[in-house]
C-alpha cells in the first residue's frame, strides 16, 4: 500500500464518520424541533428537502455547470428521478420525521436501517435465487432487532406505538426505492446532481400537498439555530462530506461506516434530549446494526 493510498483510506474512513454522525445529528435535530420548539414534520421536511436539495444542486452545477440539467433531456432518467423524488425521497425523508416525531430519533433511524434488507430480498427475486447463509442471518437479525424494538419481546403487546413502527418501516422502504432507483441515475450524472434533485423534486411535491408554508412559525433564538443545523449539518454537510469519503475508500467500506448514523442518533437523543432507551431496545439496535457489517462482506 503507497502513502497515498494510505492516506486517502485514513482519510476517506474520517469523512465517512463524520458524513454519517452529521446526518444522525440531523434526525435528533429534527426530534428537537418538534418535541420543543412544535414545528411539524411538514414544515421540517420541505425545509431539509428544499434547501437541503437545492443547496447541493448549487454545489453540483460548481462542478458541472449547465450540464446537471442535462438529465431532462433524457426520458428514462426523468422517470427514474421522478421515482426517486416523488416515491423514494418522500418516504425516505417524511416518513422518517413523521417517525422521529411519533417515537425518537434513535428508534426512527434504526427502523429506517431495516431498508437494506428489503434491498437484499428485491436483488434475490430478481436474480432468482435464495438469500446466502449470510444473507439469511441477515434477515433474521433485522427481523428480530425490529420485533425487539417494537414489542421488547413480548407477543402480546408493543411498546413502540403503531405510528412509529409504521412510519419507520416505511421509511425503509423510500430506503428501498432510492437505492434501487438512484444507482442508474448516479452512475449516469453523479451523485450531486441526482440527489440533488430528487429532493427538490420531493420538496415541491410535498410542498403542493401539505402546504407548510400556512404554519405560524414563532422564531426564536432554538428554533433558527435547529434549522441551521438541520440545513447545513444534517444535509449539505453530510452529504457532501460523506461522499468525499465514498469516493476515497468505496461503497464497501462506506456502507459499514455509515452505521455512525443511527449509533449517532440514539446518543445524540439520550444525550441532548434525556430519551430513555431500554435494554431490550440496545439488543434491538445491535441486531440491526450486525446486519449493515454482514451485508457489506
Amino acid at each position: 500500500m503507497t502513502d497515498k493510498t494510505a492516506r486517502d483510506l485514513v482519510m476517506g474512513t474520517l469523512y465517512c464518520v463524520i458524513g454519517g454522525i452529521c446526518w444522525g445529528i440531523s434526525g435528533t435535530t429534527a426530534e428537537y424541533l418538534m418535541a420543543h420548539k412544535g414545528l411539524s414534520a411538514d414544515w421540517i421536511s420541505v425545509l431539509r428537502m428544499l434547501v437541503g436539495g437545492g443547496a447541493i444542486l448549487l454545489y453540483a452545477f460548481s462542478r458541472q455547470g449547465w450540464g446537471i440539467f442535462a438529465l431532462w433531456r433524457d426520458p428514462v432518467s426523468v422517470v427514474r428521478v421522478a421515482a426517486f423524488g416523488f416515491l423514494g425521497m418522500n418516504l425516505a425523508q417524511y416518513a422518517y420525521v413523521l417517525a422521529i416525531g411519533a417515537s425518537n430519533a434513535g428508534t426512527a433511524t434504526m427502523l429506517q436501517y431495516t431498508g437494506p434488507i428489503g434491498v437484499l430480498l428485491v436483488n434475490c427475486t430478481l436474480a432468482r435465487r435464495l438469500p446466502s447463509g449470510r444473507e439469511s442471518m441477515a434477515i433474521l437479525l433485522a427481523v428480530t432487532g425490529t420485533f425487539l424494538i417494537a414489542t421488547h419481546g413480548s407477543f402480546s403487546s408493543l411498546s413502540l406505538s403503531p405510528a412509529a413502527l409504521f412510519w419507520g418501516l416505511l421509511a425503509a422502504a423510500g430506503l428501498i426505492v432510492n437505492f434501487i432507483a438512484s444507482e442508474p441515475l448516479i452512475h449516469r450524472w453523479g451523485n450531486a446532481t441526482a440527489t440533488g434533485t430528487a429532493l427538490v423534486l420531493a420538496g415541491l411535491l410535498l410542498s403542493c400537498l401539505k402546504s407548510p408554508w400556512q404554519e405560524q412559525v414563532h422564531w426564536d433564538a432554538g428554533i433558527a439555530l435547529g434549522c441551521l443545523v438541520l440545513v447545513l449539518v444534517g444535509t449539505i454537510g453530510a452529504f457532501i462530506i460523506f461522499m468525499q469519503g465514498f469516493a476515497m475508500i468505496g461503497s464497501v467500506r462506506a456502507s459499514m461506516l455509515a452505521s455512525t448514523e443511527p449509533l449517532s442518533a440514539a446518543i445524540c437523543s439520550a444525550v441532548f434530549l434525556g430519551t430513555v432507551f431500554t435494554g431490550m431496545d440496545l439488543v434491538g439496535f445491535t441486531c440491526i446494526m450486525a446486519t449493515v457489517f454482514l451485508l457489506a462482506k
